[in-house]
């Protein structure tokens, strides 16, 4: 089931298992959205919606942002909830998902 394993974690294929910072996560869901706009254009943005809440999966505190993520219309939606997250929680664009624990910045969020 590999390509159940790669939703929202394209860095599964990378040897070593290599794990994204949420800044990375962010800077690929705006990257994903773009190249899901150039292809498909409006259906491409019906399927960002799915796509992109998965990016997210595991962090906490992120329902607004994954709740906004499912009403994306087109690439100024994207755009701006991925600006808003960077612009609320600019601490956090350096975490991973496994450093995530009681003392860091991701459980105080």
């Amino acid at each position: 089931m590999i390509g159940r394993a790669s939703f929202g974690n394209p860095w599964c294929f990378i040897p070593g298992g290599y794990e994204p910072t949420l800044g990375e996560i962010l800077t690929t869901m705006e990257e994903h959205g773009v190249l899901l706009w150039q292809c498909k254009e409006r259906k491409g943005m019906m399927e960002a919606r799915k796509h992109l809440v998965q990016y997210l999966h595991g962090f906490p505190g992120v329902k607004d942002y994954r709740s906004a993520l499912v009403h994306v219309e087109n690439l100024d939606d994207i755009n701006a909830v991925l600006t808003r997250f960077r612009t609320n929680h600019p601490n956090l664009l350096s975490e991973k998902i496994s450093s995530y624990n009681p003392e860091s910045a991701m459980a105080v969020w």
